[in-house]
């Protein structure tokens, strides 16, 4: 699909909304052809590339995709953490 245009509908859909189970080369084209909001669901966590994130007008992670997404690594979760929760 890469190097083909996506269907015009991504083009001109008011909102685009992708997320990352699918290749990370269609996710890029999508967002490089989104002519208005482009939404990345970023799970499965991954390191994301720059040129993907600057064309996201909203990023949806959670604790770990945020970390992951951001080239830290997760912290790790102590049974305290979950207190009361």
């Amino acid at each position: 699909m890469v190097g083909r245009p996506l269907a015009a509908t991504v083009r001109t859909a008011a909102v685009v909304l992708s997320q990352l189970e699918i290749p990370i080369d269609v996710v890029r084209a999508a967002a490089e052809q989104t002519q208005n909001s482009f939404v990345l669901n970023a799970a499965p966590a991954t390191a994301l590339p720059a040129d993907l994130l600057a064309r996201c007008d909203v990023l949806v992670v959670n604790e770990h995709e945020l970390a992951v997404g951001g080239g830290r690594r997760p912290r790790r979760r102590h049974r305290r953490d979950h207190a009361g929760a």
